[in-house]
């Protein structure tokens, strides 16, 4: 029984020692452990390489390019230069643009007042299929002008065979030169253009006008004074010519006579056409 018991002791204590012994080196290995890997001496270890993320596929349109191969001898572990934000002051100043050339002033005629009329010196008659003998475009510096004569009225120059108003009206014009005939009427009329471009053309002349529109339309009522060697006011010479009859708006003259003055000239100018049977005073 006592054998027994101290064989038991025995291996009691051997137990416990070599469970003694086990714990001093699992100690020791942990100390040898830790102070191996987590002081930080890598040496002798191969660390797996690092994980990457895979960035979704781009659109072919907007894939970046590789870059291309380095050349030879180039450093391919040189680190760039940052870019460096430059402040719009730093930047030099743009240059200026020159100044536009100012437009050049547009020709002007010359303008001078008379008796509350504009004189429009150097006028030239301009070529228009609307021109008439009482009734034209003219130009004064850059400016085109369409002119209306005071006092007087020639024929049309065409017979319409659509519009009656017009027809009527060059009947009436007939009429006041004695009864002729509209294509006589017509004729007249065609003579008194040709008569006016002959004064006018080719040489400058002077327009007086208040700028009166003419029926609400782009003409405007005018004295034409004839060039220099002719003189007197183109209304007068057309009368006188038997070309044109007396029918229309009248105003004060610009050398001063007041309209009933005017037109009772006129009408001494028309008497002495008819008695010497010019122009439409002789068809008749």
């Amino acid at each position: 029984m006592s054998r027994s018991s101290s064989s038991r002791s025995s291996r009691s204590a051997s137990g416990r020692v070599w469970r003694a012994v086990l714990l001093a080196l699992l100690i020791l290995v942990a100390y040898w452990y830790q102070q191996k890997f987590e002081s930080g001496d890598t040496s002798g270890r191969t660390d797996p390489p690092p994980a990457t993320v895979q960035a979704p596929d781009e659109p072919a349109a907007t894939r970046s390019q590789p870059d291309p191969a380095p050349a030879a001898g180039e450093n391919v572990d040189r680190p760039k230069a940052p870019r460096t934000a430059v402040a719009r002051e730093d930047l030099p100043p743009a240059p200026k643009a020159p100044p536009k050339a100012a437009p050049a002033p547009a020709q002007k005629g010359t303008v001078a007042k008379v008796n509350g009329y504009d004189r429009l010196e150097g006028c030239r008659l301009v070529e228009h299929r609307d021109n008439d003998g009482d009734s034209f475009h003219i130009r004064h510096g850059s400016r085109d002008i369409e002119l209306r004569l005071y006092y007087v009225d020639t024929p049309e120059k065409y017979l319409s065979d659509r519009y009656e108003d017009q027809r009527r009206r060059v009947a009436e014009q007939g009429r006041d030169f004695g009864g002729i005939s509209p294509e006589q009427t017509v004729q007249v009329g065609l003579a008194a253009k040709m008569y006016t471009a002959k004064l006018l053309a080719d040489r400058p002349f002077t327009v007086y006008t208040k700028w009166e529109s003419v029926y609400d339309s782009e003409r405007v009522y005018a004295f034409v004074e004839l060039p220099d060697d002719d003189g007197g006011y183109l209304c007068e010479e057309l009368v006188e010519k038997g070309l044109a009859r007396i029918h229309t708006k009248g105003e004060a003259t610009p050398d001063g006579r007041g309209y009933r003055q005017y037109k009772a000239h006129l009408e001494a100018i028309e008497r002495a056409a008819q008695d010497a049977d010019r122009g439409a005073w002789k068809l008749n």
